[in-house]
């Protein structure tokens, strides 16, 4: 009975008896998303231009060559197209445009967006229809943020850091006292102080908290919470009022196409990068929570009202403000929709149905289900606009959820109900038969939801409707006289209650290398020595660090003019039902880019190309927006802790000493790196690595110096006498960003002054010691620095967290080659030596070091010892020795000679073949490198407790072949059968890894004369009491014909060296195989106990 070799073939080297894949134990569990990216290149929209319709009157934006790096001219361009991805934004994304206002040189035929409708009155409803119809306006509905009567509340942002970017209202505000005291909620919310009343009126399902905590009345970072990561939350109050264009068979057609916006400006304090903080922006986590007061209208029998809603979104665009790098505008636009629609008109029996549908599911269904109706506070709910499948509005926040995501051949859409109208109905699907109690499901478009109830309703104002649209006019009479009157005269009235996210993560002050390495990932600095950003009382400083203005859809332009002399009358606008081609005449369709067959077909390609995606703000209005009152219900760092090496590198510029190496090995002081850094200090020449959790407080360079020198190593003639420490203070700085000594807070990255600030720090992980005794090593462990400025009332500093890789323990290294093969005439009467690797002790202070070597086969045992190794922390060889000359003494626990010379190289002798062992052919070769600590010195007193990183151990095996002349009788050639055949990278919840091996015999080469065949597969562990994985069985199969294996035991003795590291399996042939494959499976049992590298 033999055991299978392999050689070296094109794969690599596939050891001897080895017959385990290479597997990286590399975790891959649940992804985690990435919630926001604003991406792509710049479009620079001053370049693009209008192009009027030709033969097909479709006019179109179209692009040039300096639209954005590699641009294409002449080609038409959506907004919802991604500059330099060529490929449309996903719901997470958005991406920057140059000009946020008209540019100096903007086409004469720009359009002003709509009508002012400010002042609320008759006059201004009157006035935007007359605008939109005589086609001076790009928009029918004309929206302002001058609704100051108190019935929803006072207009006020506040913004709070927060641990994650989910949904929170502070209730609702239908006066002004009401909102007072929902600023006063978030407020207490912030600090973490609410009442029970409080508690009642905060809706957060996802439980959101704020990483701030009231400290004395003041907010502060809270215990155990850092500036690194975290969400700033942006919620809001915002009344609005809206005029609808009415006497338009376009009106309709403009809503749905998501036609109407308006813009945000957010300007911020010099120091806070504010493109870096629009790149931040959450785009997939804003939510709208839009209230409009009840439209009242008259019936028959008596009086009644309606609720109405406009589904909202921002447009995933930065724009940027040239002349001002320290603001930058949103814009927050309609979300386009339109209706999948059949109905027969003449077969009342007929399945009529309609089901409401986005324009764009894949890119605008998240921003849509982010439109919620909320209420009941803290034990409420925040149902969808329109009801889902199943016909009602869905309360869950969950995106994907099933009930309100639904994929059709790869396009997204809100699960929204297909609503059919009841058998018999006579009328149209935009009837208005279920104003009339009690309904009976006969108007489908006003059943789909608020969406449909708002655009039924807008459709029902004389003028408004077409034939495919016709709501049954006559029989609707009263109302329609109601609403007309209604809308005539009035403005919606409502609010918009607002939350969205800026995150962190994603922060950074991109103006020099330094500020971008301060600051990346980490909360912005407070531009304010007491921490503070807004001090105004009313949230509307001229020095506030953070203030929002808002623009009326009439301080906006399309500056295109995409609907220049397009009539907004549309007699032959056509049948927009099922089956029914698009008419070959609606011009303002054509300018919107609606297409119904394309809608039909679930085709994506018409949004994008209103005048509201397009709009911009008038440049004479850029500064005119209404600021609204901003609240900061946070406090941030004034200092932050910048991990480098003191002892290396100087506070007053960026040079270095060269006496002390940098163990940190970093980019510089303030680096790239500075967010991941890792002490890699060599015990011997650096210093051991201890700390005791107590807080200091920083020095001066020259007095920590000065102090720190008692801790550095001792070397006498060049050798070791007495090892350094490394304590944290070693690596703590603090860094400001601003320089707050000046009137106004200037940028200046500088240290800190300590004599004045007195930061004091602790490093509490990552401890080791007891008193003076070091304990343990720090290996893969951190110390997370975190404390406080004694200025600004003890502000917390910005934490950092240094990695830690360090142990001095010994090393023994016998894996030169893992697998040594001898053949038998080697070491007959001759002996067969082979370098086996080295050992080195990095605190061989003392000679008092033994290292004891091993050398097993299944039925003999060889131990060579050395016991007075050290001396000096240098590297020497082990080497082994093997002969039938060497003496072996069954006896005496030294049973083989070690030889140590005069630079402590050592030389472990082993008899081989051993004597009286003819079938001792495996051997396992060990050895154990042990330090006595008790005579290891370390600077100030400090001991090292015995045991602690005392011993090394490795290993190796030999073959002996005792063939002659010596001969490889197969190559093996393995393989995972699932992904990669050569590397398996593991997964979260992987359970069974299939391998399957091919053995070919060798050309050239002779073949056993033994039937039976030994397979070792060596064990996935860190030792036998960490399993890794498992082989509970392995399957055989003979490939030559006529041949047979079976599989057994191989017969061997159990608990020993060969068990404890191989599975083994004896494969018995009915004659002596030529070719034969054999399959396993990994069972993972821990990975945690997988080798990164096995």
């Amino acid at each position: 009975m033999r055991t299978v070799n392999t050689y070296k073939n094109s794969k690599g080297v596939l050891c001897v008896l080895f017959v385990a894949l290479v597997i990286f134990g590399v975790f891959v569990g649940n992804a985690v998303t990435v919630s926001a990216d604003t991406i792509g290149d710049t479009l620079d929209n001053s370049t693009l231009t209008y192009q009027s319709g030709g033969t097909n009157g479709v006019p179109k934006v179209v692009t040039s060559a300096k639209s954005f790096p590699g641009a294409v001219a002449n080609q038409q361009w959506s907004m919802y197209q991604m500059p330099g991805l060529g490929r449309k934004r996903t719901p997470s994304e958005g991406s920057f445009v140059k000009w946020g206002y008209s540019w100096p040189t903007v086409d004469a035929n720009a359009m002003q967006m709509s009508a002012d409708v400010s002042a609320g009155t008759q006059q201004a409803v009157s006035n935007n229809s007359k605008a939109w119809n005589n086609m001076t306006t790009a928009s029918p509905i004309g929206i302002s943020f001058n609704n100051t009567n108190g019935s929803h509340g006072a207009p006020y942002f506040s913004l709070n850091y927060v641990d994650n970017d989910d949904l929170v209202d502070f209730g609702k505000q239908t006066s002004n006292a009401e909102t007072v005291a929902a600023i006063a909620t978030g407020k207490a919310w912030a600090g973490q102080t609410m009442t029970a009343a409080q508690q009642d009126n905060v809706f957060n399902p996802s439980n959101v908290s704020s990483k701030m905590k009231n400290n004395n009345g003041k907010l502060q970072l809270a215990p155990g919470e850092s500036f690194n990561g975290g969400f700033l939350q942006a919620t809001g109050n915002v009344p609005i009022q809206a005029a609808v264009a009415n006497g338009s068979q376009t009106t309709v057609d403009a809503i749905m196409a998501g036609n109407w916006a308006v813009m945000v400006k957010v300007k911020v304090a010099e120091g806070i990068d504010a493109k870096a903080f629009a790149a931040s922006i959450d785009w997939n986590k804003s939510y709208f929570f839009l209230s409009f007061t009840s439209i009242p209208y008259d019936y028959v029998i008596g009086q009644t009202s309606v609720d109405i809603n406009f589904p909202a979104q921002f447009d995933h665009h930065v724009y940027l403000n040239p002349e001002d790098s320290q603001s930058f505008f949103l814009k927050v636009k309609a979300i386009p929709f339109w209706f999948n629609q059949e109905q027969s008109q003449f077969n009342p029996f007929a399945n009529n149905h309609s089901q409401l549908q986005l324009q764009d599911g894949n890119a605008d269904y998240v921003d849509y289900l982010h439109n919620r109706m909320i209420s009941g506070g803290r034990t409420g709910s925040a149902q969808t606009l329109d009801n889902m499948v199943g016909g009602k509005k869905v309360t869950t926040l969950n995106d994907d959820d099933s009930s309100v995501k639904k994929t059709t051949g790869g396009n997204v859409q809100p699960n929204f109900q297909d609503i059919s109208t009841v058998t018999g109905a006579i009328g149209n699907l935009w009837s208005l038969y279920d104003l009339i109690p009690p309904t009976r499901g006969k108007s489908a478009v006003y059943e789909a939801g608020l969406t449909g109830q708002m655009i039924s309703l807008i459709n029902s104002i004389s003028g408004n409707a077409i034939e495919s649209r016709s709501n049954g006019d006559s029989l609707f009479s009263g109302i329609i006289t109601s609403l007309v009157n209604y809308f005539g005269k009035n403005t919606f009235q409502g609010s918009a209650h607002i939350n969205f996210s800026f995150d962190i993560s994603k922060y950074s002050v991109n103006t020099t290398k330094k500020t971008q390495s301060l600051t990346a990932g980490k909360f912005f600095a407070a531009p304010n020595t007491d921490g503070n950003f807004n001090t105004s009382a009313n949230g509307m400083g001229e020095t506030d660090a953070v203030q929002i203005s808002l623009y009326d859809s009439t301080q906006l332009v399309d500056p295109y003019g995409v609907t220049r002399g397009i009539s907004r009358t549309d007699p032959k606008a056509g049948n927009i039902l099922h089956g029914i081609p698009d008419a070959p005449t609606d011009p303002m369709r054509k300018a919107l880019n609606i297409k119904f067959s394309d809608q039909s077909s679930g085709k994506t390609t018409q949004s994008g190309m209103t005048p509201a995606d397009y709009a911009i703000i008038k440049a004479d209005q850029r500064n005119k927006g209404l600021r609204y009152p901003v609240y900061t219900n946070y406090t941030s760092w004034t200092g932050a802790i910048v991990p480098y090496d003191r002892m290396h590198w100087n506070d007053g510029d960026d040079t270095g000493q060269a006496s002390y190496t940098d163990t940190l090995h970093s980019d510089g002081k303030i680096g790239s790196d500075i967010n991941n850094r890792t002490a890699t200090p060599d015990p011997a020449n650096d210093g051991i690595l201890a700390n005791s959790g107590n807080a200091f407080i920083l020095k001066q360079q020259a007095d920590y110096r000065s102090a720190a020198a008692a801790s550095q190593p001792v070397f006498t003639n060049g050798k070791l006498t007495t090892a350094g420490l490394i304590n944290p203070e070693r690596y703590a700085n603090v860094y400001q960003l601003y320089d707050y000594t000046k009137s106004t807070p200037t940028v200046d990255v500088h240290v800190a002054d300590y004599a004045t600030d007195k930061p004091q720090v602790t490093a509490s992980t990552g401890t080791n010691l007891t008193g003076t005794s070091i304990t343990s090593n720090l290996d893969g462990q951190k110390w997370h620095y975190t404390g406080a400025m004694d200025s600004g009332n003890g502000l917390p500093l910005a934490d950092a967290t240094v990695n830690l890789q360090q142990t001095f323990k010994p090393t023994l290294n016998l894996s030169n080659q893992k697998l040594l093969m001898v053949a038998e005439s080697e070491a007959t009467d001759k002996h067969w030596v082979r370098q086996l690797g080295t050992w080195r002790d990095p605190l061989g202070i003392a000679q008092s070091d033994s290292l004891v070597m091993d050398f097993d086969g299944l039925s003999s045992q060889q131990r060579a010892m050395a016991s007075t190794l050290g001396g000096n922390t240098d590297s020497h060889t082990v080497t082994g020795d093997w002969s039938t000359l060497n003496k072996f003494d069954h006896d005496a626990e030294n049973s083989a000679e070690m030889v140590v010379d005069a630079s402590q190289n050592v030389t472990a002798k082993y008899q081989l073949p051993v004597a009286g062992n003819p079938n001792d052919n495996f051997f396992y070769g060990s050895g154990t490198l042990n330090r006595d600590n008790k005579n290891v010195k370390i600077a100030n007193g400090y001991t090292l407790a015995s045991g602690v990183d005392a011993t090394a151990t490795d290993n190796y095996y030999l073959l002996l072949d005792r063939d002659s002349p010596t001969d490889q009788w197969y190559t093996a050639q393995k393989e995972f059968t699932v992904g990669n055949k050569t590397i398996h990278y593991l997964q979260k919840g992987d359970d069974l890894v299939h391998v399957k091996v091919t053995v070919t015999h060798k050309e050239g080469s002779k073949l056993p004369t033994g039937k039976d065949l030994i397979i070792r597969i060596p064990n996935v562990q860190q030792d036998k009491s960490h399993v890794g994985a498992t082989i509970p069985k392995l399957t055989a199969t003979a490939n030559d014909a006529g041949n047979s294996v079976t599989v057994g035991s191989t017969g061997e003795p159990t608990d020993n060296w060969l068990t404890d590291n191989f599975t083994s399996w004896k494969l018995s042939f009915a004659m002596v195989p030529q070719k034969f494959t054999y399959e396993y499976d990994y069972k993972i049992v821990n990975q945690s106990n997988i080798p990164l590298l096995t």
